[in-house]
């Protein structure tokens, strides 16, 4: 039965089917997005497929759906149990790293949203609305705030392809059909039961579902490549980031809030504002001096590129925003815009390191080498051209607690979020430099590639299942067992060349 009728797409016209009005009066269910939404879903139903609301294939009652809550008073903590917030919750994966820790007892009180392995978590409010992951048991124990509801299927859908389809364009849409509310978009657990959803064969389902299975490895064996790589960095060190920070502090130094400290002749720059000359700062400054062999000045290190970068190449493919960045120091290859010649910006190429001038808090910072050909970056990054050691060495230690402190401290601005560090300033960073800066840079290269790689089969599971509902997916080979999904033989294949 045909929700309405569409007589324009701009503006949009609708007819509505009077029985469709009785349940919902206002305009949202009726935008001729989602009509032809439900027209496709319509359609695979017709060719033979199974669709059905999200509501009859989730468990009964609250262990079916359940909402979360934040605990009354709730203190976070550096561990215990995990607390996922709706910032977490990504385009089929969920950041751990990110998450805050809440106690055993405040765990309790809110039992009800208790997460489990292959609980499969939906964002109902606020900015990052509208997400899906699956919880894997790296995860636990965890639990979740108000702004996130956790859904536990029944046998006949897997939950790894029901994150695929609520991520896809078309589980999108019958997502946000459902939204609620004027000022801020939110679902209610009515709305979520209605959602309408494709259930295909098991196989067929195991196929996507193993694309969004296999991208999860890769970004834990990509953790995994970062935590090898720090220990190898602090044993050339000869100790942790925290024994090596620990060694810095001072006693005694703040007074009412603020601080007082006698600044050496050799540790005074070009700057007279307080915090250029912070007493961490001055204390991690001295302690590299006296560890001479270990530490070098970045600028040593590196070329600035500067004017001569100016002037954008017209053949430029991409342009690279903060945006396009994330703070473990991945460049979204698939998420850059494509370049027009009127973006402002310099350029950028293959091997560059590029390191946000603009909240240096945020720690945006990453090499180029995913990009082909020259890119356009905008003006709010530093470009750095290696002289000497490996790119994604550098990228990595300059992500490292021992040169992000600094960095925090050498950036001017009244306002966290708009403060910004000098291109110049970049270049009396104290980083370290180890024997083993190959090995590392490595490490790090393979943990790019699977991130890449995990984008990719993220993107590639939700193609798969907007592929099926418009009938355009080669079920018959999927079946037959000619068309499998990557494994992570092939993928240890593609590692073996870097």
């Amino acid at each position: 039965m045909s929700v309405a009728t569409i007589l324009s797409e701009n503006p949009a016209v609708v007819v509505a089917n009077p029985f469709f009005i009785s349940d919902r009066i206002d305009p949202n269910p009726f935008k001729p997005e989602y009509i032809y939404s439900d027209e496709t879903l319509d359609q695979f139903s017709i060719n033979g497929g199974v669709v059905t609301s999200l509501g009859l294939i989730l468990k009964k009652g609250k262990d079916g759906l359940s909402g979360g809550a934040t605990p009354l008073g709730a203190n976070y903590m550096n561990d215990g149990v995990r607390f996922i917030r709706t910032g977490e919750v990504n385009d089929c994966w969920i950041d751990g790293d990110s998450c805050v820790f809440i106690s055993s007892d405040d765990d309790q009180s809110i039992k009800r949203s208790k997460l489990q392995t292959d609980d499969v978590l939906l964002t109902i409010t606020g900015a990052c609305f509208g997400k899906s992951a699956k919880v894997t048991s790296k995860l636990l124990p965890a639990n979740i705030s108000q702004h996130s509801v956790r859904m536990r299927t029944k046998e006949s859908l897997n939950p790894s392809f029901l994150t695929a389809y609520l991520n896809s364009k078309a589980g999108q849409l019958q997502v946000f059909k459902q939204t609620v509310g004027s000022t801020r978009q939110a679902i209610d657990y009515i709305g979520i039961s209605k959602i309408r959803i494709p259930i295909p064969d098991q196989q067929i389902q195991t196929y996507i579902a193993q694309k969004i299975d296999l991208s999860e490895k890769c970004r834990e064996t990509a953790t995994d490549y970062v935590s090898d790589a720090s220990s190898i960095l602090e044993r050339e060190l000869g100790g942790s980031f925290v024994d090596i920070l620990g060694s810095v502090k001072q006693e005694g130094i703040f007074e009412n809030g603020g601080f007082s400290v006698t600044v050496e002749p050799d540790l005074i720059r070009n700057r007279l504002d307080p915090i250029g000359y912070h007493p961490e700062l001055l204390s991690i400054q001295k302690t590299f001096h006296l560890q001479k062999p270990k530490y070098r000045r970045l600028g040593k290190c590196i070329k600035l590129a500067t004017n001569e970068r100016s002037r954008v190449s017209s053949s430029s493919s991409y342009f690279v925003s903060v945006l396009h960045v994330e703070s473990k120091g991945y460049l979204d290859r698939q998420a850059a815009s494509e370049y027009y010649p009127e973006s402002p910006g310099r350029e950028a190429k293959p091997a560059d390191i590029l390191v946000s001038c603009i909240n240096p808090a945020a720690n945006r910072i990453a090499v180029c080498d995913d990009m082909q050909g020259s890119i356009a970056c905008s003006p709010e990054f530093a470009i750095l051209e290696s002289k000497e050691l490996p790119p994604h060495y550098l990228a990595f230690v300059l992500r490292s607690d021992l040169v992000y402190r600094q960095m925090i401290h050498l950036g001017k601005g009244t306002s966290s979020s708009r403060r910004r560090i000098d291109e110049e300033e970049l270049l009396d960073l104290e980083i370290p430099v180890v024997s083993r800066a190959d090995e590392i840079a490595t490490l790090i290269k393979k943990r790019q590639k699977l991130i890449s790689i995990a984008f990719q089969l993220t993107a590639e599971a939700k193609s798969d299942v907007e592929a099926l509902i418009e009938g355009k997916l080669d079920t018959d080979a999927i079946l037959s067992g000619k068309l499998k999904a990557l494994t992570w033989e092939d993928i240890e294949k593609e590692l073996e060349g870097i």
